[in-house]
């Protein structure tokens, strides 16, 4: 069994020989709050077939967390075929598999080891998550195993989960705060079949999908080096890792199978749209803002725009709210290799104040000093380190960090890593991010309610 194995750092400052001198800020906000806070720490294990494993042991930890990180997502399924990583995900959860030949037979099985399995698609990856008790921790890591790599499609669970899915597409399109976006990102890429196209799917492309399609995508995507899996547990399941799960893992048969790329985006020039919809009692917006060219070690900076813009009594965001321009206002982002889009969308009383807001958030972030100020911007950073490492507290949390790190960057998540890197951003690259995001000559605002408001 081939396994090579890497450890984190135990001490906080104990890499590259730096101390303490050199993060004055983290340095102080750590001994202040978190003087006795205990690092997650990571064991990669890669196994000889390609699979590549994080192991999180956990301090008083009552179960066991395992999260499937399958690294295709819709961004990457055929052009013509949308929603078909959305389908394939369905049919992981709902199949039969080599040793549970019915679907009677795995209800039977989850029933007697308890805990719970679910899944989540987005644009880069399909995701399999579970929870298990830790007597049961051996037979939960074979069902997954099975479901991912043994499932065997059938005639019927596929006509039950297209209906299914038709069913979720349907309920999107009945929440405006969901539709305001998907049409946020359908206006705003130039390609009908661009890479930030719906992952869900439409109605009628979810009706077109072939049995066969869907079985030459999974042949394609579903195998040991396009699978991370990221495990938490107590320290005591080490032995077990080592000597029960990785050995199963590792009789998956490898297969070498070409990366699959991401579909063409282009971003469109901005325009003004409003989409009537006479059932609405109030005005939903939205309004996007695309990055290219784009790195990954960017998105750490985006991430504080975020508390900066929403998180501090004096932020942005919370001056729209206070002034009554809106009811609710969000920002939020999404990144690919090479580009990525940053938005906010909220809902308001009507089509005039939309105008109002978009002119007081640029104005005022963009010529008005009083509205980032260094202080602020401490205060938005304290906040972000705060709750990252809160996050890390949480075993299902943790977990999700470690696999979307893994997709983004193909290196393991180091956390006192992350700390370091959100500390280092400074004032200076915020005020250049934020000129570089607003200051385009024309935002392309989305309305969505009824006309005459």
């Amino acid at each position: 069994m081939a396994v090579e194995r890497k450890g984190g750092n135990n001490s906080f400052f104990g890499q590259d020989g730096e101390s303490e001198a050199v993060f004055p800020l983290i340095y102080l906000f750590y001994m202040k709050t978190f003087s006795n806070y205990y690092f997650p720490k990571i064991q990669a294990y890669q196994l000889s077939n390609g699979l590549t494993i994080a192991w999180n042991p956990r301090q008083e930890i009552n179960s066991f967390y395992l999260e499937a990180f399958i690294q295709t997502g819709s961004a990457q399924e055929p052009s013509n075929c949308a929603g078909l990583a959305h389908f394939l995900e369905h049919l992981l959860l709902f199949s039969p598999t080599q040793s549970f030949p019915t679907t009677e037979s795995i209800s039977r099985f989850t029933a007697r080891i308890g805990g719970w399995i679910d899944g989540e698609i987005d644009y880069h990856r399909i995701k399999i998550e579970a929870n298990f008790p830790l007597e049961n921790l051996i037979e939960g890591v074979q069902l997954v195993k099975e479901m991912i790599f043994f499932s065997k499609f059938r005639p019927e669970i596929i006509a039950a989960e297209r209906q299914r899915i038709i069913q979720e597409i349907k309920s999107r399109e009945d929440n405006p705060s969901v539709k305001i976006l998907d049409l946020l990102y359908e206006q705003r890429a130039k390609e009908k079949e661009s890479a930030f196209r719906n992952s869900v799917g439409t109605e009628s492309s979810i009706n077109k999908i072939t049995p066969d399609e869907l079985w030459k995508f999974y042949q394609k995507i579903i195998h040991p080096s396009n699978v991370f899996l990221v495990m938490s547990g107590p320290f005591s399941l080490k032995q077990d890792i080592e000597t029960k799960i990785i050995p199963s893992l590792e009789t998956i048969e490898a297969k070498s199978q070409p990366v699959l790329p991401y579909r063409k985006t282009t971003f469109t020039s901005s325009q003004r749209k409003h989409y009537p919809q006479p059932n609405l009692q109030e005005i939903y917006f939205g309004c996007s803002f695309p990055m290219t060219p784009f790195s990954f070690a960017e998105e750490l900076k985006l991430d504080l725009l975020h508390y900066l813009l929403n998180y501090t009594a004096t932020s942005m965001l919370s001056k729209i709210r206070e002034n009554g321009l809106a009811y609710d206002v969000s920002t939020g982002h999404f990144a690919l290799s090479r580009k990525a889009f940053f938005y906010f969308v909220g809902h308001t009383e009507n089509l005039s104040k939309v105008e109002e807001i978009f002119y007081y958030f640029k104005k005022n972030l963009l010529e008005n000093p009083l509205f980032l100020t260094p202080a602020l911007f401490q205060q938005a950073k304290e906040q972000y380190l705060h709750f990252s490492l809160v996050d890390f507290e949480s075993p299902a949390i943790f977990s999700h960090l470690v696999g979307e790190h893994y997709i983004k960057n193909k290196e393991i998540f180091d956390p006192q890593l992350k700390i370091r890197e959100i500390n280092r951003i400074s004032f200076d690259q915020v005020k250049t991010l934020i000129t570089k995001l607003f200051s385009q000559q024309h935002m392309d605002i989305l309305t969505m309610g009824e006309t005459k408001k």
